[in-house]
């Protein structure tokens, strides 16, 4: 069963549990004062960091106020 970790990762402290989960969620770290209901911190968010796998094909990231939006095609079950 996979582990996910969905609170308080950062870029300091993502090598401690990153033998200990299959996924990470990396929100408030990219938050203005690290709040999560704030706007989006545009020097610590790049939106061309964003990876994911598999890999979906057209994939776009857009940036707006407090959230992110991914789009991109996947193959149907």
């Amino acid at each position: 069963m996979p582990v996910l970790i969905g609170s308080g990762i950062t870029d300091d402290n993502l090598a401690r549990y990153w033998p200990h989960a299959d996924v990470f969620i990396v929100g408030s770290h990219f938050k203005q004062d690290g709040m999560w209901d704030n706007p989006l911190d545009e020097e610590r968010f790049d939106p061309d960091a964003i990876r994911i796998e598999p890999a979906i094909r057209g994939l776009q990231v857009n940036q707006h106020g407090a959230g992110v939006s991914i789009r991109g095609m996947k193959d149907g079950r």
